[in-house]
């Protein structure tokens, strides 16, 4: 173990995953503005800086500990992949694809195969504010569905569950699972947590939230409930004040503000799909299947798990060949898996990956995202498309995805 101290870590590198407030043996770290900030006495331990996935995330250990061998695909290691949707209308009505997350731990639950899930809701007393949760029932669970676009420490809860009696479920992206498996890896977590990864571009800053609420004329106290995929898949940001007064924006408005409030830290994670997961869930995006979510099943466990949720009646589901994922998440696998080279530059987290070649048309259009991004994370562009009236940056958000449709 290092002798690190907590302002050794770069916390450019940080994706406020909340690793390191976990593990800080004095409780020295505590929660910031989206990063964690040393508000005790550090005695240079080491361990915020050793189970720190901003510095590095050794993916060639850490699958052989997982699943006995590495990754040859862009996807990662898997058993089965499928597409796949709740059998409970109310679920699935309420989720933002298919309800398939809902519905897994609903099972695990009413089995008795889990005591709890952390998983992420919005807090009642500050309902514009996400909120992390240890749930121990089902009547908790209904509250936490749904896409949260916005960062948040998850794995800073880990210390409450570390040491519980009984089995543990957690919901989490793809960096969140990073950090659970490096603390596996050192000895600090136990191994018998069920992980279930959400497929994942990039995550937002919640100033996007924070702006939309503002723009749409909410004030924050007035605000009785924020929704990120609220309406039919694939749904869209819905606010409701506590005097009635509602706005929908389509789910392009926030693809449109993504490069504006990406965290630049989300710009070099090579893992789209959770690869280091349990099961891995994401939107198909496959035509005839709208509303679904594909599935990936990547452990022994994993795979027993989501199996026994079909056969009793939980979930439905259809299997389906890598290929498939392959050209519905094509873009952003090559975003994740080839594009990631020139977005480093001197920013260089070690993943111990070895990262695919572009062919020409791929790299251009690499090198166009990137210098998009560059653009829209400067103050002064920020500054000029968010003083612009709503009703503009919704056209903007519509151009953009037809643009992207085109592939241009």
């Amino acid at each position: 173990m290092s002798k690190h101290k907590f302002d050794d870590i770069n916390l450019n590198l940080c994706n406020f995953c909340g690793n390191c407030i976990a593990v800080c043996p004095t409780k020295a770290i505590e929660i910031g503005d989206e990063k964690p900030v040393l508000t005790g006495n550090c005695i240079s331990c080491g361990l915020c800086y050793d189970n720190c996935p901003g510095i590095e995330v050794p993916f060639r250990k850490l699958e052989n500990n997982i699943f006995g061998k590495n990754s040859t695909s862009d996807i990662g290691v898997y058993k089965n992949i499928f597409i796949s949707h709740s059998t409970d209308l109310n679920i699935r009505k309420n989720a933002a694809s298919g309800g398939v997350v809902t519905s897994l731990l609903t099972y695990l639950f009413e089995e008795k195969n889990i005591d709890r899930a952390v998983v992420v809701g919005m807090n009642k007393n500050s309902p514009s504010e996400p909120e992390i949760k240890i749930v121990k029932s089902l009547s908790e669970l209904s509250s936490t569905s749904q896409s949260k676009y916005t960062m948040i420490p998850l794995n800073s809860i880990l210390d409450k569950v570390k040491d519980a009696k009984g089995k543990t479920a957690i919901v989490g992206l793809p960096c969140h699972i990073h950090g659970i498996r490096k603390l596996q890896d050192s000895g600090w977590l136990r191994n018998d947590i069920i992980t279930i990864g959400l497929f994942c571009g990039f995550n937002v800053s919640h100033k996007a939230t924070e702006y939309l609420v503002k723009k749409l004329g909410f004030a924050k106290e007035d605000i009785k409930k924020i929704e990120y995929r609220a309406g039919k898949w694939p749904g869209g940001f819905r606010i409701e004040s506590k005097n009635g007064k509602k706005r929908y924006l389509p789910k392009e408005i926030y693809n449109f503000l993504m490069p504006m409030f990406v965290p630049k830290r989300c710009t070099v994670c090579p893992d789209l799909t959770g690869e280091l997961a349990d099961i891995s869930v994401g939107d198909a995006w496959i035509e005839g299947y709208k509303g679904w979510s594909s599935v990936i099943t990547r452990t022994e466990m994993g795979d027993k798990i989501f199996k026994s949720a079909v056969k009793n009646g939980y979930l439905k589901a259809e299997k389906i060949s890598k290929e498939i994922i392959l050209n519905t998440h094509s873009h952003l696998l090559r975003y994740k898996k080839r594009g990631i080279i020139i977005r480093m530059g001197n920013m260089k987290p070690l993943f111990d990956i070895t990262f695919k070649s572009m062919s020409r048309s791929e790299w251009l259009k690499e090198v166009l995202l990137f210098l998009v991004i560059k653009i829209s994370r400067s103050h002064l562009f920020r500054k000029i498309i968010l003083s612009l009236p709503i009703v503009f940056i919704i056209k903007m958000s519509t151009w953009s995805k037809r643009f992207l449709k085109k592939g241009v």
